[in-house]
């Protein structure tokens, strides 16, 4: 592919696309999160593979990291990168959701803490 000098250009390519030939194209261009979206939002599927470049991209492992056990008003709601609203933003625009054992994991003390007080 040329490279396109601006985005008048990258949209008009976008457009002319067949719906089939877009998600080829976003499976063989887009970085894991996108990769992951696309697979199992859009084609339907459920991809090992993908599931585990996600999981193992660098981005994915900075948010999960960000989740740390606290409780505290300003572990929760903040504008800090690891309170919990910010770092569970980040995980869900990556396609992680509930199920999965990792992110099940980090969330465990946070879920039970929101059932006790009936939020849940």
């Amino acid at each position: 592919m040329k490279y396109l000098k601006c985005a008048r250009e990258w949209t008009e390519l976008v457009r002319n696309m067949e719906p089939d030939s877009s998600l080829a194209w976003l499976m063989s261009n887009a970085g894991p999160a996108i990769k992951y979206r696309t697979v199992t939002e859009l084609l339907g599927k459920d991809s090992k593979s993908a599931e585990k470049d996600l999981l193992s991209s660098s981005l994915v492992n900075f948010w999960l990291a960000n989740l740390k056990p606290g409780l505290d008003r300003n572990d929760l709601h903040g504008a800090k990168t690891e309170t919990y609203e910010n770092a569970m933003g980040k995980l869900f625009e990556f396609g992680l959701k509930k199920g999965k054992p990792v992110l099940d994991k980090k969330t465990e003390l946070f879920r039970r803490w929101l059932r006790t007080r009936g939020y849940c």
